[in-house]
């Protein structure tokens, strides 16, 4: 398990690959320190090469993997404004010097991600309310079997001959020794699904104008949607990412606010 820093400080790690002979990579990677401004320590120990920034704001460690002399991950740490700019010199200084450097973390992101991740959780859970709680108000226990799109329906798959992605999901959490919740279907739509109910002609005319009053308050969530896939699968954010998904949260919420009696 990665051990994280410091909340004041923060991590960003590279695999940099080069297929030069070991000793050419070592002059470079001093170059290399030297173009970013950096002091470093004039011996290798450890198959490490360590880096200062003369005002002790950033540092940046050089790990050669054990049996490599041509493959090694670069380590930066500093406070987030500064290693931020340091981000942008060192991948471009990087391209001189290297064959190729890969991101493998980012721990400014991953921050933006874990706090969008509550957003979005929060968002797509309320808009499950809302169409529960309004459409079953107005049209009560079969809202679900009158009120959803036939190609949203948790047993379409029957119809198709295959079992529905509900009972798939449980069938394979059990078969794996996990428990599950039973959840209404609902729970098996997905974020696309949400927007197509809401905006269902007769759905929209007769429940939910009123409530949002206008259709392009909705293209929100298409833009939420691929951020959203960003961080369901493991990526990360930019801060301008962060910025949307937080402003895209609140401005829907009030909206949500209003139709879930809050």
């Amino acid at each position: 398990m990665r051990k994280l820093t410091k909340i004041s400080e923060f991590v960003i790690e590279y695999i940099a690959i080069n297929s030069s002979p070991h000793q050419e990579i070592l002059d470079n990677l001093k170059e290399f320190l030297e173009m970013l401004d950096l002091d470093f320590e004039s011996e290798v120990e450890d198959s490490t090469l360590r880096g200062f920034s003369r005002k002790d704001t950033i540092t940046l460690n050089v790990k050669w993997y054990e049996g490599s002399e041509n493959t090694f991950i670069l380590k930066c740490k500093g406070a987030e404004e500064d290693l931020i700019i340091f981000r942008e010199e060192l991948e471009k200084s990087a391209k001189i010097y290297f064959d190729d450097i890969i991101l493998i973390f980012n721990e400014i992101a991953r921050n933006y991600n874990t706090k969008c991740y509550e957003y979005l959780h929060d968002l797509e859970n309320e808009l499950r309310m809302a169409i529960i709680f309004c459409l079953a108000r107005r049209y009560g226990k079969r809202w679900w079997d009158q009120r959803i799109p036939s190609d949203i329906k948790d047993d379409q798959g029957d119809r198709k001959g295959t079992k529905s992605k509900k009972i798939e999901d449980l069938e394979e959490l059990r078969l794996k020794g996990h428990d599950s919740e039973d959840l209404h279907e609902i729970f098996y739509t997905y974020f696309p699904d949400l927007k197509k109910i809401i905006e269902k002609r007769d759905n929209w005319r007769e429940v939910f104008e009123d409530i949002f009053g206008r259709r392009d308050v909705l293209v929100k969530l298409d833009e939420l949607y691929p951020l959203r896939n960003i961080i369901a699968h493991n990526r990360y954010l930019t801060k301008e990412n962060a910025d949307t998904v937080e402003l895209y949260y609140k401005k829907l919420g009030r909206s949500l606010a209003i139709m879930n009696g809050w």
